[in-house]
């Protein structure tokens, strides 16, 4: 078992009103993500660049078109250590980004409810490592 690294990119979403939207993660084999909330978005496959891998991303888990408009300034790193596979090592970048088509919806099993949340509501959260950083762009 050896270590490993992953680079991640997500989106801040927001519409007419400001708010931001935001996933909740179903992934019961994974306790440490499992019922936790992010931004929609994931890991950057070999060979993809970021943008790519983050319209693809979104389209499979809430079935919109999205259009990143800036990378924020903000690299957030985690380390997960874990005891009977190997630590993963994960790097988030993160796009401002508008929906150009659709309706957020819940497409993807490892997605079990979407939300436009307000800051404030977003904070009050059970939030996936990395993700405060970006509420505060």
């Amino acid at each position: 078992m050896s270590n490993r690294q992953i680079i991640a990119v997500f989106g801040v979403i927001q519409n007419a009103e400001g708010k931001i939207l935001m996933q909740k993660r179903c992934q019961p084999t994974m306790p440490e993500v499992h019922d936790k909330w992010e931004f929609p978005g994931g890991g950057v496959d070999f060979g993809d660049a970021p943008e790519t891998t983050l319209v693809r991303e979104c389209k499979e888990e809430i079935g919109c078109t999205v259009v990143p408009e800036r990378l924020l300034p903000v690299l957030e790193q985690h380390v997960w250590q874990h005891v009977n596979r190997p630590s993963v090592q994960i790097f988030l970048f993160c796009y401002l980004c508008h929906i150009s088509e659709g309706e957020p919806r819940v497409c993807d099993p490892e997605v079990s409810e979407v939300r436009w949340c307000t800051k404030d509501e977003a904070y009050a959260l059970d939030l996936m490592p990395g993700v405060k950083p970006f509420l505060d762009i």
